[in-house]
């Protein structure tokens, strides 16, 4: 018999959140009918959805009774719940659940580091080097140690967020990688120009320093730089470059994944100036492009493997350092570049999900029994 399971996580086609978009990609690549998955959506589900066979598509109730209606599904029998949400009626609803037929076997994910400065020094403690969280409100803060400590079994998706997430949680915690879309990201012959293009991507706010990649144009006049995305502080760094004739320097707004991609392939180098991220997908879209890379190590992301595809640095005189390397010397970007864009071969999502669908069965399959 099937397996049913709820994903409380909603498919719209235009939501752009990661762990969203993570979710879309595991259930577009799934194949076979021993889970049977119901999923939500507010507006447009992905197109890609459609007609599965796999998935039961539930179109929510407008305005804020799309909570309830969330609810309601909670009400119904589930032997697993995947990628449950942090609100109220996700909480609800799974107590509910286990009250009415049991205690379903609920899995969710670790994608970053959420937290606090007290956070911040446990973890550096645990990773041996400095680290630094995505600050949140208190009340999100307690939502989400709330699922983990709910959650039957936690899947980080990296090495680091394993490292840091067993030490916290225990050994419920295992690592699976995520994917990109290939059709999208791949690497093609870069035209010849006479200024480098560097470019990076992602929400344009405090938290993604962006000072440094305004250093990064002012220390190389005879390059352009180009952040592509929106955020909180795109207008007033617009107005900033514009005051002090700043003019290699742009940014242009948020591109589709398709437009990203074209741009990537336009571009010579990638870099990521925030200090705190999970495993920046946009990372390894970089480096299917063929794009060499600088990022901080802090996060240990594995899409970047110092001196092979990119550099890894630790403050920011070494990325304006590394970054000037590679803007001199088109060999050494072609030569990253290459390396970027084989390493990427891996991360195809219908090879990568084949992973989840596997290591997810055998986690549910192993796990102890319990009474339903």
């Amino acid at each position: 018999m099937s397996k049913q399971v709820l994903v409380s996580t909603l498919l719209d086609a235009n939501n752009r959140n990661a762990q969203v978009n993570n979710c879309r990609e595991l259930l577009t690549h799934w194949q076979g009918s021993a889970w049977q998955f119901t999923g939500f959506h507010y507006g447009d589900p992905d197109p890609r959805l459609l007609n599965k066979p796999h998935l039961q598509l539930v179109k929510l109730w407008r305005w804020r009774f799309w909570m309830t209606h969330i609810f309601s599904y909670y009400l119904r029998r589930y032997d697993i719940v995947f990628y449950p949400g942090v609100f109220q009626h996700d909480f609800r609803g799974l107590r509910w659940q286990r009250r009415l037929h049991g205690s379903p076997f609920v899995i969710t994910t670790i994608e970053g580091l959420i937290g606090d400065q007290s956070r911040e020094q446990l973890y550096s403690k645990l990773a041996g080097h400095q680290v630094y969280c995505q600050p949140n409100p208190p009340t999100t803060l307690q939502a989400i140690e709330q699922r983990y400590a709910e959650a039957d079994h936690i899947i980080a998706i990296s090495p680091f967020l394993q490292r840091l997430a067993s030490q916290r949680y225990g050994d419920k915690c295992s690592m699976l990688p995520l994917g990109i879309n290939t059709d999208l990201f791949f690497s093609a012959p870069r035209p010849t120009k006479t200024r480098p293009l560097v470019v990076t991507a992602g929400n344009v706010g405090h938290h993604k320093h962006p000072e440094l990649f305004v250093q990064l144009a002012k220390t190389f006049p005879a390059c352009d730089f180009c952040w592509y995305g929106d955020g909180p502080l795109r207008s007033s760094l617009q107005a900033q470059a514009a005051t002090v004739k700043l003019t290699n320097l742009r940014f242009p707004g948020s591109l589709s994944a398709a437009e990203l991609g074209a741009a990537f392939r336009q571009a010579d180098v990638f870099v990521l100036p925030s200090r705190s991220e999970g495993v920046p997908k946009v990372t390894q879209e970089a480096a299917a492009c063929g794009l060499p890379q600088v990022i901080f190590g802090f996060y240990e992301a594995p899409s970047v493997l110092d001196g092979h595809n990119g550099y890894v640095v630790w403050d920011d005189q070494q990325f304006i350092t590394r970054v000037g390397e590679l803007l001199a010397s088109a060999t050494l970007r072609q030569q990253l570049g290459a390396a970027g864009a084989e390493l990427a071969r891996a991360w195809a999502w219908p090879l990568v999900a084949q992973q989840w669908q596997h290591a997810l069965q055998q986690i549910v399959e192993t796990a102890p029994s319990r009474k339903r």
